[in-house]
């Protein structure tokens, strides 16, 4: 999870949810077999030489291992970014991005996926709310941009 933090506000903006494992996972594999089809010794070690698996242990990993965490990684993580919020750092008060205001805000090329700035943080029982992070909406950069914005909004939620 990356997150925005102000001790000073007792504030988290969490930035997004990453998967990044799994997504260089999934990678490696469709990397590997592409590659397979012009040199069939290809290797994942290739790739990446610490990867000490061969081709068809990369695929049982990638096919069946990752399976179960893949259908529940977001709120696993989730689960682990708001504790640690709440327990190490002591904050109360956590936003997240909307799909919207997220995507202007951090000048995303593309679009993540959208779930994960709808449906995932309904899940955890944030509520939308057109009030900024006080952090945000002191930031130069950020009120610039949320001009640009026409209903700029965020999840909230009050630990």
């Amino acid at each position: 999870a990356r997150m925005d933090v102000s001790l000073e506000t007792n504030e988290v903006l969490i930035e997004e949810i990453q998967n990044d494992w799994l997504r260089r996972a999934d990678w490696l594999l469709r990397h590997v077999d592409y590659r397979r089809q012009y040199d069939t010794e290809f290797q994942p070690s290739n790739t990446y030489y610490d990867i000490g698996c061969s081709t068809s242990e990369l695929r049982l990993y990638v096919t069946k291992v990752l399976v179960p965490y893949k259908q529940i990684w977001a709120e696993a993580m989730l689960t682990a970014t708001i504790e640690f919020i709440w327990r190490e750092l002591g904050i109360n008060h956590v936003y997240y991005h909307t799909f919207e205001t997220g995507n202007k805000l951090k000048a995303v090329p593309g679009e993540p996926p959208r779930s994960i700035y709808t449906k995932l943080p309904k899940q955890f029982g944030f509520e939308v709310t057109d009030k900024a992070p006080v952090f945000i909406s002191q930031s130069k950069f950020a009120k610039r941009t949320l001009k640009k914005i026409k209903q700029p909004t965020w999840y909230y939620l009050n630990l």
